[in-house]
Parts: structure tokens; sequence; C-alpha cells
């Protein structure tokens, strides 16, 4: 789960598919209050800044330090988590 001060990367998904800012956690995953589902969870969280360019999916996609990433697995999430080599390539790219 997402804890508060995990830094994350805001991804548009639908047609735009690309890391376009950052933000960090402020509250850790709660269960969604709008579902029965506990396995449904939330963050809140407090927005970062924009990146200087848009990273697009396909550039994210040929990079191996995101083979693992949720994002290149679960293709619905908006917000994902980054480790420390992923946040730096992210950031790489956006430049």
């Amino acid at each position: 789960g997402r804890k508060a001060g995990d830094d994350v990367v805001f991804y548009h998904t639908g047609g735009e598919r690309q890391a376009v800012g950052t933000a960090t956690v402020a509250r850790a995953d709660y269960a969604d209050p709008k579902l029965a589902d506990p396995k449904r969870v939330v963050v809140d969280i407090r927005v970062g800044v924009r990146l200087a360019r848009p990273v697009p999916l396909e550039a994210i996609k040929k990079n191996a330090a995101f083979e693992r990433s949720p994002l290149l697995r679960i293709g619905r999430l908006s917000v994902v988590a980054l480790d420390a080599l992923q946040w730096a390539e992210i950031q790489r790219l956006a430049r």
C-alpha cells in the first residue's frame, strides 16, 4: 500500500497515456468510502509539479526500469508509485 510521504507520478489514462506530473501521498491508502469492497482503496494526494515534458507510455515501455511496474501490468491505474530508479528515469525522460 501507499503511505503518507510517498512520491507518485500522475499518469493520464485513456487516449493520452502519458506521465504528466508528480504528487505526494497525503494520507495512506484506505477503503474507498463509495464502495463496499475493502480491496478497492483510494489515497489522498498533494499535487506536486507538472513534468517539463510529458512522458508517453511508449517511452516508459521501452525503459527497462519499468519492466515490473504496475503501470505496465495494470493498465487502468491513474497514480503509480515509483522506486528510486523509476523516479529518476521519469525525471530524465521528462527533460
